[in-house]
């Protein structure tokens, strides 16, 4: 029996190494970052930091706050102010093109010299709500997407050729694609009006994409 007391299984003297499935999950959580985050918004206005901390307890690392106009982009820059893992993008949204100042070009780049500024946005053509799903006519639409095509230069302006091409397909097919499946073969389209809008050639807008791809995708490379 003595010797049976020294038996090498000592459960009791052990248990405390075992960690438990759901706490090794803890241990070992991986990193995420939100790149796109309407934090301004007034639905998350009564529980903010509730919000912010519950995101860091599940390990997201870095939020990017959005801005859509200059007041939410000024919005986002206070938030990250506030909160040291939240940074923030400038712009404004192109179905509030009609809203927009004719020179805003100004504003934004003083909002974004603010050093927790990562990017310009939102941004870009979206006919998704156009005047004439709200009763407007032809010509109101027209109005529309030339007020968002100068909106757009503007931002790109802004945002010098550190900025990337894609399609989002299968949604939202270029013209003279429209109501068609959206597919890669489209970026030619959507490469041929961006640089109609920044007034570059296809060869540069190519190669400043294509580098900038290259640095946000290393593997791409």
């Amino acid at each position: 029996m003595g010797k049976q007391s020294n038996c090498p299984l000592r459960i009791v003297d052990c248990r405390f190494n075992i960690t438990p499935f759901k706490q090794r999950r803890q241990l070992t959580m991986r990193i995420f970052y939100d790149t796109h985050a309407h934090l301004d918004y007034p639905d998350y206005a009564p529980d903010l930091a509730a919000v912010i901390e519950r995101a860091a307890a599940a390990g997201i690392g870095k939020i990017i706050a959005i801005g859509t106009d200059l007041e939410s982009s000024a919005r986002a820059v206070k938030l990250s102010e506030r909160f040291p893992n939240v940074y923030a993008a400038v712009g404004w949204h192109p179905s509030q093109a009609s809203d927009a100042p004719e020179d805003l070009p100004p504003a934004l780049r003083e909002l974004a010299r603010h050093p927790k500024v990562v990017g310009i946005g939102e941004t870009g053509l979206d006919y998704y709500r156009l005047p004439s799903a709200q009763g407007g006519t032809p010509a109101d639409d027209q109005r529309h997407k030339q007020k968002q095509s100068a909106l757009f230069r503007q931002h790109l302006e802004l945002a010098s050729d550190r900025f990337m091409l894609e399609t989002d397909c299968p949604y939202l097919a270029p013209v003279p694609y429209r109501g068609k499946r959206c597919e890669p073969a489209y970026v030619k389209e959507i490469a041929e009006i961006a640089a109609h809008l920044k007034d570059s050639s296809p060869e540069e807008l190519s190669g400043a994409t294509c580098a900038t791809a290259h640095q946000f995708f290393p593997k791409l490379a």
